[in-house]
């Protein structure tokens, strides 16, 4: 995917990225960082890829460390909002405008069930 681009806005995908952590997962998305590759190895990571490679898919442990390595600190740089977002998110306070620039984005999230739900139980 990384390779081939498939995914055009990085930006939109780490901000889709904060708002689900935060919603859903373990709200951690600002302490992440991509050494977290390094407590995973070589057998692995083959025994989840294997089954979707092309036999004719030239794998290289290394490279791929490489280049996801790369693209995990691209995606997993957040820019001075998202991070505030994170910290008011956690604090009780939801403010989607603070994550998305996007008007119609804002108004769809902003009543948003779970996000609602976990602030008022962190307030």
């Amino acid at each position: 995917m990384i390779r081939k681009g498939i995914i055009k806005d990085i930006q939109l995908l780490r901000k889709c990225l904060v708002f689900y952590n935060l919603v859903g997962g373990r709200m951690d998305i600002d302490t992440v960082t991509s050494d977290t590759l390094q407590k995973y190895r070589y057998d692995e990571i083959k025994k989840y890829l294997k089954p979707v490679l092309s036999k004719i898919d030239d794998f290289s442990y290394e490279r791929a460390v490489l280049v996801v390595r790369e693209y995990l600190d691209e995606l997993l740089s957040l820019n001075d909002l998202e991070k505030q977002f994170c910290i008011d998110f956690r604090n009780g306070i939801y403010k989607p405008g603070l994550l998305f620039e996007d008007d119609e984005i804002i108004r769809r999230i902003h009543n948003h069930p779970m996000a609602i739900w976990r602030t008022r139980a962190h307030a």
